[in-house]
């Protein structure tokens, strides 16, 4: 068993996230989702239930909740993690997690909107396989720690 991780600062923990060499940077993306994994979660599921997802869309709330935090973690690390590296103030732990709910907000609405248009248009509502929404190819997710399958880190792919 692993001793427990010192927990590193925001501005700490953005530096490592945000710098694939860095020896600490699979200790800091376990530690990014372990803090704001939750918040991210709730910002999803509040835009989710006032759109009436549950209704309108033919999958379960938490399967819904599970792709858009996806796309929000992707958009996290696109661009060499432009979103992660311009946040203005690493110093500031509320401001870190309003930015975050509204990364969150917005995918949320983005994925709604989408489903509606596609349903609205006769196609296939939400087709992951063929989304366009990330411009960053080389990037893949590796699972690093068995005890937390679901934590996973981008990866440069060779």
């Amino acid at each position: 068993m692993n001793p427990p991780q010192e927990q590193m600062s925001l501005a700490e923990l953005l530096k490592h996230c945000c710098d694939r060499r860095s020896p600490k940077h699979g200790e800091a993306w376990l530690q990014f989702m372990e803090r704001y994994r939750s918040v991210m979660e709730l910002a999803i599921l509040k835009r989710c239930r006032s759109w009436d997802a549950r209704q309108r869309l033919p999958l379960q709330l938490k399967d819904v909740a599970n792709d858009i935090l996806g796309r929000v973690l992707e958009q996290l690390v696109v661009k060499d993690f432009k979103a992660l590296s311009t946040f203005r103030n690493p110093e500031s732990h509320p401001m870190f997690c309003a930015y975050l709910i509204q990364i969150s907000r917005n995918a949320a609405g983005a994925y709604l909107k989408k489903w509606k248009f596609d349903r609205m248009t006769g196609e296939d509502p939400i087709d992951w396989q063929s989304s366009k929404h990330v411009s960053d190819d080389s990037l893949a997710w590796k699972y690093t720690n068995p005890a937390y399958p679901r934590y996973a880190i981008p990866v440069k792919i060779a």
